[in-house]
């Protein structure tokens, strides 16, 4: 068994082995998980098929390179750290301590950083629950808004069609449109439009709370009342409930409060919790939640932190989360750690023409836009050892398949650190103004 890495699924019972120079008899993998270890440029940068030797495998060459990534970013006047999903937790320390060297910003480009409200659970809290737990416990399964299968490949074969231990378990789709894929078991769809999320959710609370539902509200925002009866005696009905969300896209985060109030009134009456699901195959690697994690226990919020320092930082989403950061050109030094999102790429590619971007790249080049520097280093899903999180908090080993003629992330981190404080003598950078 072989964990694959290439999305937050983390999913560990991947089986596969390597002939002829290709990964052959590849089992148990979705389509994104074998696109990436199929991809014939992986085996290359992981040393299993002969090449010749770029100009960054040589250690002299390595080091030059270093040495000039190192004078980039400590001239630059403000350095925006960013990437760092695809990257080990061990490899996420090193990079927030060359945030700390550079006084540089740091973020690791998940959605919450970029609402105005930051993350719900810092406002509010949240009753969450492993995936195992939904799949050993909940025979009733709320999916709101949300559609795992085109983010979270394999979550529905993994954890929601198996039998669930205390008899059968009920899908609930709620919505716009029904499911584009079929699963086993029971599965009903409710329709409600996006703007009536907040309403809906509202109604539910007032029904658990035997508040008098006011249906002149209700008959103003077009809310159906079978819609809400039938979740209602769904609730009553399911002696574990497992409300399945998508991060909210709205800029306020009302939309998440509510979902978090709900979930919370029903756990009063019986067993009850969220799952709520990242970007997942769209988070640009296989440790975003553990990029948000590292980057809570450092700096105290998972993100759009304004200077990386682990004596007192300020974060301040929806302001100085990555894509704005660049997109302002309020930094004109960014050090890409790993895999960058699409959303990241995007932003990078409107304005390498401007910016200097110093790339420590652990697969595949990325061909969206341009970097300043890259330096390679080893293969992310074939060459890597490490810990991960995956987005329920479960954590989980990588261990190396193959060997690489590249240096391990962590270790090239170590020297691009060693060498930037080496010029910095004096001491950590501060960000002063704006560039």
């Amino acid at each position: 068994m072989n964990l694959c890495a290439a999305c937050p699924m983390l999913c560990e019972d991947v089986e596969f082995s390597v002939e002829n120079e290709r990964v052959v008899n590849l089992l148990h993998a979705c389509d994104v998980g074998r696109a990436s270890l199929c991809d014939p440029n992986r085996l290359l940068r992981s040393g299993v098929v002969a090449l010749e030797p770029q100009s960054s495998t040589d250690s002299s060459a390595r080091f030059r390179l270093v040495q000039e990534a190192a004078s980039l970013l400590s001239s630059a006047r403000r350095v925006l750290v960013t990437g760092i999903t695809s990257i080990t937790l061990e490899s996420q320390r090193r990079a927030s301590d060359i945030a700390e060297c550079l006084g540089a910003a740091i973020d690791a480009g998940c959605l919450d950083t970029s609402i105005i409200a930051g993350p719900t659970i810092a406002r509010i809290g949240e009753i969450t629950a492993s995936w195992e737990e939904l799949r050993d416990r909940a025979d009733l399964v709320v999916l709101w808004f949300c559609d795992p299968d085109s983010t979270h490949p394999r979550f529905f074969e993994r954890f929601i069609d198996p039998p669930c231990p205390r008899g059968s378990r009920r899908v609930l789709w709620v919505g716009t449109k029904p499911p584009a894929a079929t699963h086993r078991g029971e599965n009903t769809f409710i329709f409600v439009s996006a703007e009536n999320q907040i309403p809906m959710l509202q109604s539910l609370k007032a029904v658990l709370q035997q508040s008098p539902l006011e249906k002149d509200a209700c008959c103003r925002v077009m809310l159906d009342e079978k819609s809400i009866e039938q979740l209602c005696e769904a609730f009553q009905a399911a002696s574990c409930v497992a409300f399945v969300t998508e991060q909210a896209s709205d800029s306020i985060g009302v939309l998440a409060s509510e979902r978090v109030k709900l979930v919370r009134l029903l756990s009063h009456k019986k067993s009850a919790f969220q799952v709520p699901l990242g970007a997942g195959i769209h988070a640009g690697g296989g440790n975003a939640a553990g990029a948000q994690a590292l980057l809570t226990w450092r700096y105290g919020a998972p993100g759009a932190i304004e200077v990386a320092d682990p004596f007192g930082s300020r974060s301040s989403p929806g302001e100085s989360d990555a894509i704005r950061l660049i997109s302002r050109r309020e930094v004109d030094a960014v050090l890409l750690i790993g895999s960058p999102s699409e959303s990241l790429s995007v932003a990078l590619k409107h304005a390498t023409s401007t910016l200097r971007v110093v790339h420590l790249c652990d697969a595949p080049r990325p061909t969206a836009f341009s970097p300043t520097l890259t330096i390679d280093s080893a293969d992310s899903l074939l060459a890597t050892s490490g810990t991960l999180l995956r987005e329920d908090g479960t954590r989980v080993v990588l261990q190396a398949k193959f060997s690489s003629r590249h240096p391990a992330m962590e270790l090239l981190l170590a020297e691009l650190l060693a060498a930037i404080n080496a010029i910095n003598t004096l001491g950590p950078r501060t960000f002063r103004g704006t560039p």
